[in-house]
């Protein structure tokens, strides 16, 4: 990573505010599977995912259709 690299995370709300509406059960298969960023645990109860990465996996859906 670069030093100018500053990361975002996303919340659960961050992503169904993309239209990403999946239930954390479809999200936690779906991560198992490798076919969705995996979670970022950013405290006992609370976890994020990569903005950067999941603005990837959204061009990749885009490219595939």
């Amino acid at each position: 990573m670069s030093s100018n690299f500053s990361p975002r995370f996303l919340s659960r709300d961050g992503l169904r505010a993309r239209g990403i509406e999946y239930s954390n059960v479809h999200l936690l298969r779906l991560e198992k599977k490798g076919s969705f960023p995996k979670r970022i645990r950013l405290g006992e109860n609370k976890v994020a995912w990569a903005e950067n990465e999941i603005d990837q996996w959204m061009l990749q859906k885009m490219e595939t259709r």
